[in-house]
């Protein structure tokens, strides 16, 4: 499998050493950023900004949607831009089609139950609190198919969504990265999976029910209703005995106190400890484990160089998981971003 190349400069500068640990072997030594341009603007960008412009001169106006048929707006378009206008159109005759007002269709989940989604065009729909990104990482549209798709397993994770929604958007996983969270628990075949912040047990809910008997998910948090609650849904949906309790605290001391040789380690706290959360996590994985880290794209924020400790922290841990020698890994662009890293 061939090593990712590191992301450019503008992710922090040199990478540095990553140690192992307590476990006596040799650390992960950063690699060099790759080159950009002297302006930050790579080739392809530029590129696509000039298509843009000729684009726009020959169009000589904009063209609105509906206003043509698709084949007559591809000839005129750039391929970006026509896909967006084939989005807008779509979206359009979505609202005629239901009196002007958006709503689901009436296709249903896994489950073979209506799933109701809250829609709020225009808007982020799953804000972190202390968030500085302001853009939807998905189109809405896009999210509410594949949320369409996961469908509800279980009357508890719907009661769980509902409490998130009624506290303002408590920020959890949802369907769709929840659904992936499990795919990855069964792919490792995991038997121990360690969690860095863990709610009211939501992406928990996730792992434990795809996990064999004797397998088990670690619960970490600061707020102890917090782990109380967890408690509760997860009994009531009979998955307590493949769930572990750390006392309320600081989730990443507990994740230093653990015993070596875990499965996945799972991401969810402070934005701006995730550089610090790594160098604890991987002495305490085992070789080929995973860590799964959430919200590393923070709203856009990453993108455009903010400058708040969160958003650093983000940009600092891609950095090095992109960067490090003994690790592979990529960024999934749902929700709000999942990075996964493989440890060799």
């Amino acid at each position: 499998m061939e090593q990712p190349e590191s992301p450019g400069s503008g992710l922090g500068g040199r990478p540095h050493r990553l140690d192992r640990g307590g476990d006596g072997e040799g650390g992960y030594r950063g690699a060099e950023p790759c080159e950009q341009r002297g302006d930050g603007i790579s080739g392809a960008a530029e590129r696509d900004r000039a298509d843009h412009r000729k684009g726009g001169q020959r169009q000589g106006r904009c063209v609105q949607a509906g206003e043509h048929r698709a084949d007559e707006i591809r000839c005129q378009l750039p391929p970006r831009v026509f896909a967006r206008e084939r989005r807008d159109v779509a979206r359009e005759h979505d609202l005629r089609g239901h009196g002007g007002e958006e709503q689901l269709r009436p296709e249903q989940g896994s489950t073979g139950k209506p799933i109701e989604e809250p829609r709020h065009d225009g808007v982020l729909r799953y804000v972190r609190p202390g968030m500085q990104g302001d853009m939807d990482i998905v189109d809405p549209l896009i999210d509410d198919y594949l949320t369409r798709l996961a469908g509800s397993p279980d009357p508890v994770e719907a009661e769980m969504r509902r409490y998130a929604d009624e506290r303002d958007g408590y920020p959890i996983v949802g369907q769709t990265l929840g659904t992936l969270l499990a795919q990855y628990a069964l792919l490792m075949k995991a038997r121990r999976i360690f969690e860095v912040g863990s709610g009211f047990g939501y992406s928990a809910f996730w792992f434990a029910r795809v996990l064999e008997p004797g397998s088990t998910v670690t619960l970490t948090d600061f707020d102890r209703e917090n782990l109380d609650r967890a408690r509760a849904w997860l009994g009531k949906a009979g998955m307590l005995d493949r769930c572990r309790f750390e006392p309320a605290g600081d989730g990443l001391e507990a994740l230093a106190r653990c015993e070596a040789g875990l499965d996945i380690v799972f991401l969810d706290g402070e934005k701006g400890e995730y550089p610090k959360a790594l160098a604890i996590a991987l002495p305490k994985l085992r070789a080929g484990g995973l860590v799964l880290a959430d919200s590393v794209l923070w709203g856009g924020a990453v993108a455009r160089g903010e400058s708040d400790a969160a958003t650093a922290g983000l940009r600092e841990y891609t950095r090095l998981i992109f960067g490090s020698e003994g690790l592979v890994s990529t960024i999934v662009p749902i929700r709000d971003g999942l990075a996964i890293t493989w440890k060799r």
